[in-house]
C-alpha cells in the first residue's frame, strides 16, 4: 500500500528541531550548502527546485513570499536556524551592516576582511616609499 503524499509544510517542518522552544535556535537537521563541516545553510526540494530552508521557513510562517533580491538577516548568526522570528528581511547592503556590525566578516585567510585591506594599503605605502 502506497504511503499517504504529505505535504510541503509537513516535509519541511519535519526537518527542523523545534524541540528549545519558539525563542530557540530551530536547526535545520537535513543537508546543508557546503556540508555539515562548512556549516552552511539548509537546503531543501520545492517544485523540483532547491530553496535555502530559512527562506522557506520565512515564507510558510509569514505567509509571504520573499524577493529574489531579499535576504534574511540572522539574528543568531547561526546560519542553520529555521525560527521566523530569529529572521529579518533587509537587503544586501543590510546584511553587510550587521556582518560588519558583529565583526564578523572574514576572509578566506580567516581574517578580518577591513584588516586585510588596511595591511594592504600599508604594504602599498611602504613599497613606494622606498
Amino acid at each position: 500500500m502506497a504511503r499517504p503524499k504529505r505535504s510541503l509544510e509537513e516535509r519541511f517542518w519535519g526537518k527542523v528541531d523545534t524541540s528549545g522552544g519558539t525563542d530557540a535556535c530551530h536547526p535545520w537537521m537535513g543537508a546543508l550548502v557546503g556540508g555539515r563541516r562548512k556549516g552552511g545553510y539548509g537546503k531543501f526540494k520545492r517544485d523540483g527546485r532547491v530553496v535555502r530552508s530559512h527562506r522557506l521557513a520565512y515564507e510558510l510562517h509569514y505567509g509571504m513570499k520573499l524577493r529574489c533580491d531579499e535576504v534574511l538577516l540572522h539574528s543568531c548568526d547561526f546560519r542553520p536556524c529555521c525560527n521566523p522570528r530569529r529572521l529579518t528581511p533587509g537587503d544586501q547592503l543590510a546584511n553587510v551592516r550587521d556582518t560588519l556590525s558583529k565583526g564578523r566578516w572574514r576572509n578566506q585567510y580567516g581574517g578580518l576582511k577591513h584588516e586585510v585591506s588596511m595591511l594592504r594599503r600599508r604594504a602599498r605605502r611602504k613599497r613606494s616609499a622606498g
